[in-house]
């Protein structure tokens, strides 16, 4: 069925990322089954045999997750969280354009839940930096391919 994708990593992931903001195992609960069966995305699952959303989402959700747990984490552990909170950002938006979005989430948590004390002190949370050269990079390199795909003159067939 289309639902059995969203049953699996994508409810696990949405059950962690509720249960991290709320704390509360029947809200999370709710969440993931809200999630999983609610009928806002059956054309995406269905869409080049039922890869590319899930993908998207298990990427984003992965990345948001590996961040949040990043930020509590010291040492060696906390890089290899945020390495692949960085590698699943970027696999996000391989996925799908739209994984572009998992960037201003990413910092909405970061200055909102993770360390909300550097917008009162007005100081640059480092660690967002090579998050925020993801669409730095991205969007320049995609007007490129693009902007010269479309300024190919259009071409005329005459028999």
């Amino acid at each position: 069925t289309q639902l059995a994708p969203r049953l699996g990593a994508q409810g696990v992931l949405v059950w962690l990322l509720a249960w991290r903001l709320t704390r509360s195992q029947p809200a999370s609960t709710i969440a993931a089954l809200v999630w999983a069966f609610h009928p806002a995305y059956p054309d995406g699952v269905a869409w080049i045999v039922g890869v590319i959303a899930p993908a998207y989402v298990v990427f984003g959700l992965s990345a948001v997750l590996l961040y949040a747990s990043a930020l509590e984490k010291r040492g060696r552990r906390r890089w290899l969280r945020y390495g692949g909170s960085l590698a699943a950002a970027v696999l996000a938006l391989g996925t799908k354009e739209s994984g572009i979005s998992v960037v201003p989430i990413i910092v909405a948590y970061h200055l909102l839940l993770g360390q909300p004390e550097l917008l009162r002190r007005r100081q640059v949370p480092w660690l967002l930096l090579p998050f925020l050269l993801i669409p730095v990079v991205y969007f320049p390199l995609r007007a490129a391919l693009v902007g010269n795909l479309a300024s190919e003159e259009a071409t005329t067939f005459s028999i």
